[in-house]
């Protein structure tokens, strides 16, 4: 689908905008070959390689297995917020409505509760133990698929998971220490505080409750709201539904925790496209440019310039607009998400005769 200003002719270059107009200036075309089933498989696919990328960062093997209920919620959900009745919704995801709210209320009660894969109970029975021979694993897993169980130990062992002594029957595996795994839980914790800092900031005001929902541990979720209020991040507002979680600002530097970053960003292009498609009263735009360069080629410098003058000049505004705001009184506040994304394109493409 796209949105394109009835007046503008199409360019021959490779760039889609979304045009920063009110709605009787667009209209809104869908071509015969590109139909709204293919936008939303494009979609997923699209977000699944997200996901696979963030679920195996840095050698993780996130269970995924959860997904396939949290998903559904999440569309239940959302259909729900647009105004779409139960009984449509149920026939827009292919289920009678009986059957439709039974897997709603099993999706509600798994979404604290997920399953886990056997790459994660593998670790976590090795790491509770000073060490496990490969017969006491076998015997431990014996009801899993052995060749599946080997790959797992060889995937803990390359990702430095778990280390590893001896070869065969006879090999030994071990968690790491806590010595050994400084630099990578000073991150763990790092990226936790900023995803829960996060998810506060985007969605709040926010319980402690609805936070355990999404599958943080009490504990945890305990520690990281105190180091997030203790430094000024988070306040708590007492009222007489409860305790609410506010951020109090929200900034997440170059080079810190990647979780809340990529959290951070996605939000930002799927608030601007969901608001184009949901209110198209509303003053929203997208553009995308690519730009086809080469090793070597006269301007690549040229283009790597124009993403650090973007965020630089969209750096200094708001810290002008933050000063401005803090030296008058109040006011209801409309927020502008202006978002800034550059990749290089990993897969070569010929250039066009």
């Amino acid at each position: 689908m796209s949105v394109v200003a009835s007046s503008n002719p199409p360019s021959k270059y490779a760039s889609r905008c979304l045009p920063f107009l009110p709605a009787p200036a667009i209209t809104l075309r869908l071509p015969a070959e590109m139909s709204l089933d293919l936008l939303m498989v494009a979609i997923v696919r699209e977000t699944s390689s997200l996901i696979a990328a963030a679920a195996t960062h840095r050698g993780a093997r996130t269970s995924l297995a959860h997904l396939n209920d949290r998903l559904f919620h999440g569309l239940a959900q959302a259909l729900h917020e647009l105004g779409v009745r139960r009984r449509v919704s149920a026939d827009m995801l292919g289920l009678v409505p009986r059957a439709y709210l039974r897997k709603l209320r099993r999706a509600e009660e798994s979404v604290t509760d997920r399953g886990r894969c056997l790459w994660e109970v593998c670790y976590e029975y090795i790491a509770e133990r000073r060490a496990v021979s490969h017969t006491e694993l076998q015997q431990r897993f014996h009801r899993d698929d052995q060749d599946v169980l080997r790959g797992v130990l060889g995937d803990l062992r390359d990702t430095g998971a778990i280390l590893t002594e001896g070869r065969g029957a006879l090999a030994t595996y071990r968690r790491p220490t806590d010595s050994e795994l400084e630099t990578h839980l000073a991150e763990a914790r790092e990226g936790t505080e900023d995803l829960i800092w996060t998810f506060i900031y985007h969605e709040g005001p926010l319980t402690r409750g609805v936070l355990q929902q999404r599958g943080i541990k009490p504990d945890e979720l305990d520690r990281t709201l105190a180091q997030l209020i203790g430094s000024g991040r988070v306040r708590e507002e007492v009222t007489a539904d409860g305790t609410l979680l506010h951020a109090v600002f929200y900034s997440i530097p170059v080079g810190a925790g990647w979780e809340g970053a990529i959290l951070d960003h996605f939000h930002a292009v799927v608030k601007t496209l969901g608001t184009i498609l949901k209110h198209p009263d509303e003053p929203s735009a997208a553009s995308t440019y690519q730009l086809d360069l080469w090793p070597g080629h006269p301007m690549a410098e040229e283009a790597k310039e124009l993403f650090r003058e973007w965020r630089r000049r969209a750096s200094e505004l708001r810290e002008r607009i933050e000063q401005h705001n803090q030296a008058v009184p109040p006011q209801p506040i409309e927020p502008m998400l202006l978002y800034l994304g550059v990749c290089k394109d990993v897969s070569p493409k010929p250039r066009d005769s």
